[in-house]
């Protein structure tokens, strides 16, 4: 007997033992309360999991996890990843889970959130090398023209003084050396200087932005808040957000209080939060609380008060179930209705997820991601000094006297020029007469009016051949660089300025992609990779073809 009961004791460990190890191992089928809690965690898991297996029953966990958590990226992607083929039929079934991916960025913070910081992040070193490239191809042709129109005239010397506010900070130096880049090109060129000063006018938007977005990132309040409300953790957000003063902090900790069980301490938190402002989501979550009281009149009158604020599904959701809860069918049907209407899948995905539970189950409201972001970019924002020196204000007024003066200074005769057939500096100064067709008077004289002698001519004529065949060689050479800069060394200012722009932004971009993923590791934004090196790969071919199609034809 004895002998018997060790058996069956044996045999009934070993069977616990056994169901524990399959539950961890394909618990991916079961619905269990951290699916409801916290779903976004229990998706991971399941991708998790999924990684593991192959095949069908691979798909079938992230479609799972899909259901568990449909605003999450990552379980999109892997869908396109393991169905992705070569098949006609196929391909394009799987290419529409991953547009589904990108279409749900805006409902992910840590997704949106990354992307736009690895945009702003490419516009702003696009912004910052754009007027560092112009000036590094233009100032050595400009240079010379300078130090003589200073030795023809002094007073001259004045653009100069635009570079003492470079001390200030690097954005008013990259404005002084746009400014000096510009200053001796005419007509049409001189346009793109002026929008690239006003470019550089908004250049501190990007900056404050990718400055509350690393900051954000590393903020354990921001990642507290964003954490309970999609579904992440709750633990870490009581632990966090107690006792903070600002309201989206105060109401992410009452929902977390709310979702841990902890409902008396939530439900005080919600009714300090009305006392503060009438939102009908603390309504709405303080009338789940007196639900699970029990109290269902009192929790019946919030979400009546919240719908008389404003409208919401959940607000009708949970006054149909309370009301069947009471037995009024009718009623409940009529709620329930108007709920679906409003918001159909919604509900079907909340009821989905919780058909199997035997609990009465309310809808909660929380943060939206564009409120999360817009509270993220405010903490970020909110030590920003707008009048300061290195302020935005203070550039833009610097930025527009700048194009002031570039624009009274384009009919000024003081401006040396040079000669587009032998490289001769010329001005007005020291020349007797200004010939038309940007030439100084020696090629003037030996290739159009032909008032020179033959000896003088053909001197000139040498000269200019060794000039244009140098000034050749060297955009040759530039045209294996970074697209657009043989552009603007040529004086396609426009042209060159676009290309540049181009390739610059795609690749920053690139590379920023690897490296802004902050909270959404181990997972990336693979499309975006795709999409940036096929964009670098054509700016780099279309910008040298045309390049070297206005260098056969003689353009530049």
């Amino acid at each position: 007997m004895c002998l018997k009961k060790t058996a069956v004791l044996f045999l009934s460990l070993l069977l616990f033992l056994t169901q524990l190890f399959f539950a961890r191992t394909v618990g991916a089928e079961l619905t269990t309360k951290e699916a409801l809690t916290t779903p976004e965690t229990y998706s991971y898991l399941l991708l998790e999991e999924a990684g593991k297996k192959s095949g069908t029953e691979s798909v079938k966990l992230i479609e799972k996890a899909i259901k568990v958590s449909p605003n999450d990226p990552a379980a999109y992607f892997e869908l396109f990843d393991k169905t992705l083929s070569l098949q006609p039929q196929e391909f394009f079934h799987s290419l529409n889970h991953l547009f589904k991916g990108i279409a749900v960025y805006p409902r992910s913070f840590w997704w949106f959130f990354n992307l736009t910081g690895i945009l702003s992040g490419a516009l702003l070193t696009a912004l910052v090398l754009i007027p560092i490239i112009i000036a590094l191809t233009r100032l050595p042709l400009d240079i010379p023209l300078m130090a003589h129109e200073i030795q023809e005239n002094t007073r001259t010397a004045g653009y100069l003084l635009v570079l003492i506010p470079s001390l200030l900070g690097p954005y008013y130096f990259l404005a002084s050396l746009c400014f000096l880049s510009f200053l001796h090109l005419k007509e049409r060129p001189r346009y793109a200087g002026y929008l690239l000063l006003i470019a550089l006018m908004f250049a501190p938007l990007p900056t404050a932005y990718l400055n509350s977005y690393l900051s954000a990132s590393s903020s354990p309040e921001i990642k507290a808040a964003v954490a309970v409300n999609e579904g992440r953790s709750n633990a870490y957000a009581i632990e966090t957000l107690k006792a903070k003063k600002e309201i989206p902090l105060k109401f992410s900790y009452a929902l977390a209080l709310q979702k841990v069980g902890r409902i008396r301490a939530a439900a005080g938190e919600y009714r300090k939060l009305i006392s503060l402002k009438k939102d009908p989501r603390f309504y709405i979550n303080l009338g789940n609380c007196y639900a699970a009281m029990k109290r269902l009149n009192k929790a019946m009158d919030m979400y009546k008060t919240s719908i008389s604020i404003k409208p919401l599904p959940s607000a009708y959701y949970n006054l149909s179930m309370l009301a069947r809860e009471k037995l009024d069918f009718t009623a409940g049907d009529g709620y329930f209705q108007q709920a679906s209407n409003m918001d159909f899948d919604r509900i079907a995905q909340f009821r989905e997820l919780r058909n199997d539970t035997k609990t009465l189950d309310l809808m909660d409201e929380g943060l939206s991601t564009r409120e999360l972001l817009l509270f993220a970019v405010g903490q970020g924002l909110k030590d920003a000094k707008i009048f300061s020196l290195n302020g935005p204000l203070v550039l833009m007024a610097f930025s527009l006297l700048l194009i002031v003066m570039l624009f009274m200074s384009r009919d000024s005769t003081a401006m040396a020029t040079r000669c587009r057939k032998c490289g001769k500096l010329y001005c007005a100064a020291c020349e007797r007469r200004m010939p038309r067709g940007g030439m100084c008077t020696e090629c003037f004289r030996s290739m159009i009016s032909f008032e020179s002698n033959p000896a003088e001519r053909v001197d000139t004529i040498v000269k200019t051949h060794n000039y244009l065949k140098k000034r050749r060689r060297i955009l040759n050479i530039l045209s294996f660089t970074i697209p657009g800069i043989t552009l603007l060394y040529g004086g396609r200012v426009f042209s060159g300025i676009f290309f540049s722009f181009i390739f610059l932004f795609s690749a920053s971009a690139l590379i920023l992609s690897e490296f802004f993923r902050f909270n959404i590791y181990p997972y990336n934004h693979s499309w975006l990779t795709f999409v940036l090196a096929l964009i670098l790969i054509l700016s780099y071919l279309s910008g040298n073809l045309y390049t070297m199609r206005r260098l056969k034809k003689g353009w530049l």
